[in-house]
């Protein structure tokens, strides 16, 4: 089992086991995010109750990579602190941590 490390300012946390409803988890919120890339780009010049349903959504999303976040680590820390100290671009290369690690097992198998 390949074990995950982050950091959240100064202190290092380890994760848990990474199971299946994690990485499936995981790859579901990467099939969202690209399909609200896609929608985003269809809809440049969207009326503002499109564009509110895909900032919604968007929310939503960035919701779902937060808590499985802290699930994958064991709930060590809170979803506020991970939102108040990590950016966007560090969540989504932690999700993607999840699914390589995931991926690992996957390859090994």
């Amino acid at each position: 089992m390949k074990i995950l490390t982050l950091k959240i300012n100064d202190q290092k946390y380890m994760s848990g086991k990474i199971n299946t409803y994690m990485t499936k988890e995981a790859m579901k919120i990467q099939k969202a995010a690209l399909d609200l890339g896609g929608k985003a780009k269809s809809i440049e010049h969207a009326e503002l109750e499109e564009a509110t349903e895909l900032m919604e959504a968007l929310i939503e999303l960035s919701d779902r990579k937060t808590w499985l976040i802290c699930e994958v680590f064991e709930n060590k820390f809170t979803p506020d602190a991970l939102d108040q100290n990590l950016s966007s671009e560090e969540i989504d290369a932690t999700i993607n941590m999840i699914i390589g690690a995931a991926s690992g097992v996957i390859e090994k198998n």
